[in-house]
């Protein structure tokens, strides 16, 4: 095999994400804005017209305030759930590029929906307002392949997977190896490489080895996810690079698991109680704000509650939620009965157990009308 299997590349960009995008869109606009020729790789293991990745499958929800800046109270959530380990220079940075990286996806055809949201109390600093772009994580992809498309200096290799990064003696990385859809490896060098190909939710080794048991029973929430393999996270640690973050967690959600569409999450938990199969609460639902608690209840579901949990509410509740974005994420309606005892039967669990929970919860209420824009905890789970 020859040293090289393809023309020197400017940029070899792994992934077509978000981040991947974005990189290799850029540098496009701004070879052509000064007069250059930079030619530019992008590597995707998935193939064209999938939804590969996690970008295309998310709703994409932006803290996002009415003129598009971003929550300014986000660097306290980073400091608290993290305590304190967060980078906070990297949070404030990112709060200072954001109203520019909402502009510059609004000038290249990405919509922006602004919600005023009246039911469900967010923590954001952002007025109760947050921000979504129509079509989701996918339009955002489209719209800028849809530019990336428009130059003639970029290669997009579908079905390729990056294997490892390509360095010479001296440790400078130049270029990438990869293995096509033929099975073979081939090198693509580049000046610059920029690794943007996700997590390891696709690989259960790794998820074993770093987040713990039973993360081979976990199901992916959506099925481009398997392309994150961690090949970027080995490749870099591979060649000295530094490491951040919690290595043994990882973002999660109740999802309903008779639906049959992807990404069915369940995001209501604070407005119900949520039981195991024993009937009992495990969680405070009401411990804090719906966007700070979905993962975490989550989380104790799947390492403490053999990944099964029951969401029961009211129709007051549903009724005044539906239709709209907390309730409607799955395509199977809600099980329905008239009575706790007759809820139970149809959920396959104990009537009378199902009842005491209740009956214990709704004791520990008062007569005060519920308020949905105040956190309002009575009684924790024992």
């Amino acid at each position: 095999m020859a040293p090289f299997d393809s023309p020197q590349y400017d940029l070899v960009v792994v992934g077509s994400g978000f981040a991947g995008s974005m990189t290799a869109l850029n540098f496009l606009e701004q070879c052509k804005k000064d007069g250059k020729q930079g030619k530019v790789a992008i590597i995707e293991a998935g193939k064209n017209g999938e939804r590969c990745g996690a970008s295309r499958w998310t709703m994409a929800y932006l803290r996002l305030d009415r003129n598009n800046k971003f929550d300014s109270d986000w660097i306290k959530e980073m400091r608290l759930v993290s305590r304190g380990l967060a980078d906070e220079d990297y949070c404030r940075k990112l709060e200072h590029l954001v109203p520019d990286l909402a502009q510059y996806l609004l000038d290249h055809g990405v919509q922006l929906n602004h919600h005023d949201e009246k039911n469900v109390l967010l923590e954001f600093k952002t007025d109760q307002h947050f921000v979504f772009p129509e079509g989701g994580g996918n339009a955002i992809i489209q719209n800028l392949f849809k530019h990336i498309s428009d130059f003639s200096n970029c290669d997009v290799l579908w079905e390729t997977a990056a294997v490892k990064l390509l360095t010479s003696d001296r440790g400078e990385v130049t270029g990438v190896k990869v293995r096509k859809s033929d099975g073979l490896l081939y090198d693509i060098p580049g000046k610059n490489v920029m690794l943007a190909c996700g997590g390891f939710e696709g690989n259960r080794e790794m998820l074993a080895k770093y987040v713990g048991r039973n993360t081979h029973n976990l199901p992916l929430i959506a099925p481009g996810l398997k392309y994150n393999t961690g090949a970027g996270i080995n490749m870099a640690l591979e060649v000295g690079a530094g490491t951040a973050g919690s290595f043994d967690g990882m973002h999660c959600e109740l999802v309903d698991t008779r639906a049959t569409k992807p990404d069915a999450v369940v995001w209501g938990h604070n407005y119900g109680i949520v039981v195991n199969r024993d009937c009992k609460r495990f969680y405070d639902e009401g411990k804090r704000h719906l966007f700070a608690t979905f993962e975490m209840i989550a989380l104790e579901t799947w390492r403490d509650q053999n990944q099964v949990a029951y969401f029961v509410t009211d129709a007051t509740i549903m009724n005044r939620f539906r239709p709209g974005w907390v309730y409607d994420t799955s395509d199977k309606d809600p099980i329905e009965a008239n009575s706790i005892p007759e809820l139970a039967q149809k959920l396959g669990l104990d009537p009378d157990k199902l009842s005491k929970t209740v009956e214990e919860f709704n004791k520990a209420c008062n007569d005060k009308p519920f308020d949905l824009m105040a956190l309002d905890v009575r009684l924790r789970p024992a």
